[in-house]
């Protein structure tokens, strides 16, 4: 086999492992929607404010994105604030459209919503597509009034924390009026030799 048919060959087989290969590696578009509700209360006209945070942790852009949020049939959609591309609302279905995410890009709506039946679904589901998205990719949330009680107390309670904290500050404080009282007695005796 002649040289160049050898390196044709190499350079072949090298390009077949180069594109079975940077596929597995690269991510293309990479949709991460993450959603926090805020309830003032969970009864009939309360109020949830939702806010969905979209963002792209790909390694390349979103072109032509759909994030299509709808609440559950207890929550009646007030207004929509959004910082990028444009938005629209029928009934519980709140549509939000990107021409395009780039990478590492960050966009953020905020939906405030009436809770109409409080036996009903109150919860919000988001799902995001893309021209350049295989499927769709979907996120469920329910609002919350408070950060949930674990039963552990906080490091920053505990009482010998504060009793630590404390003797540290008046030592320090004492060592300082000490210095402070030493420094001056010094500058009194040079005084007294001149």
């Amino acid at each position: 086999m002649s040289r160049a048919r050898t390196l044709t060959w190499h350079l072949l087989i090298l390009s077949v492992f180069i594109g079975w290969a940077l596929p597995a590696f690269a991510t293309g578009f990479d949709p991460v929607v993450n959603m926090l509700g805020f309830a003032s209360g969970m009864r009939n006209n309360d109020t949830i404010e939702w806010i969905v945070t979209f963002s792209n942790t790909g390694d390349s852009a979103g072109q032509n994105i759909v994030l299509s949020n709808t609440v559950g049939d207890g929550l009646q959609v007030d207004s929509v604030q959004f910082n990028a591309g444009t938005s629209s609302f029928n009934g519980r279905t709140i549509t939000v459209s990107l021409p395009m995410l780039d990478v590492d890009e960050r966009v953020q709506f905020t939906i405030l919503t009436t809770i109409t039946d409080a036996n009903a679904d109150l919860s919000n589901t988001t799902c995001v597509t893309a021209s350049n998205l295989s499927g769709e990719t979907c996120v469920r949330g329910l609002a919350v009034q408070a950060l949930p009680d674990t039963g552990q107390t906080p490091m920053w309670r505990h009482p010998f924390l504060w009793l630590g904290v404390m003797t540290v500050s008046v030592s320090l404080l004492m060592i300082g009026l000490g210095l402070l009282g030493y420094q001056s007695l010094d500058v009194e005796d040079e005084f007294e030799l001149i």
